[in-house]
């Protein structure tokens, strides 16, 4: 408790009247306890009269600043999705959830005027961060139709659209890092070398190979069955 709180024991027992200037005494500290007659505004004592108006006091500001700040950018959009994270950009989330096969629109894991991201956020897609995408903790997918095409040379190739004429193996791109499968220490996701929509990362249908995920030609037949690691993608326009 700061030394000046003592004063209105002593105004007890004398006839001393203090003068308490508005806004020269502190009250930030939980101990503390203004003197009779003011209000606590601001981390100062001040007058009542001038807690609601612009004051010369020490340590008094505009009243706009003693008003809750306003509701920034970016992850302020996810109100109440605290399973979400920003990609760089506020119109690309990362949310955890999961979905049983078939249900990825209606599982409630994108927020509000959010949707899983698709082919047509190509031009929003671009502009995520890379850095976050790849190294996101789970897989998150997008719902974009891609195909995994092994080159001559044995490199993995995204194609998207894919095209079953030529027995292109389906996957799922997204962003994110997840095991193998029955391997937690080994790899699950794989990082291609070209992209597709903006996004390199994928996990093979077919196999149920990547821990949480099975899926047999996209993510209209997908199942992800973690709740706290990987999820969607989620893209507001």
């Amino acid at each position: 408790m700061r030394p000046w709180l003592l004063v209105p024991l002593l105004t007890a027992t004398s006839c001393y009247q203090p003068n308490f200037a508005s806004g020269k005494y502190r009250c930030d500290q939980p101990t503390d306890v203004c003197p009779g007659g003011f209000v606590c505004v601001a981390g100062r004592c001040v007058d009542p009269s001038e807690a609601g108006a612009p004051g010369d006091s020490p340590g008094l500001s505009e009243t706009a600043d003693l008003k809750a700040p306003p509701a920034p950018d970016g992850p302020a959009d996810m109100a109440g999705s605290a399973h979400c994270t920003s990609l760089g950009h506020q119109h690309i989330l990362a949310c955890k959830g999961s979905f049983t096969m078939g249900n990825f629109n209606n599982s409630g894991i994108c927020p509000n005027d959010y949707k899983v991201c698709s082919s047509s956020e190509q031009k929003l897609l671009g502009k995520l961060d890379n850095n976050l995408c790849k190294n996101l903790r789970g897989f998150f997918a997008a719902n974009i139709p891609a195909a995994i095409n092994i080159k001559k040379d044995m490199t993995q190739e995204l194609v998207c659209p894919p095209n079953s004429m030529k027995g292109e193996d389906p996957v799922l791109v997204g962003c994110g890092t997840e095991a193998r499968a029955g391997y937690p220490m080994g790899p699950g996701t794989i990082v291609a070398n070209n992209d597709c929509h903006g996004l390199k990362t994928f996990v093979p249908c077919n196999n149920n190979l990547v821990q949480g995920w099975s899926c047999q030609t996209g993510l209209g037949d997908a199942t992800h069955t973690n709740t706290d690691r990987g999820g969607l993608l989620c893209c507001k326009n």
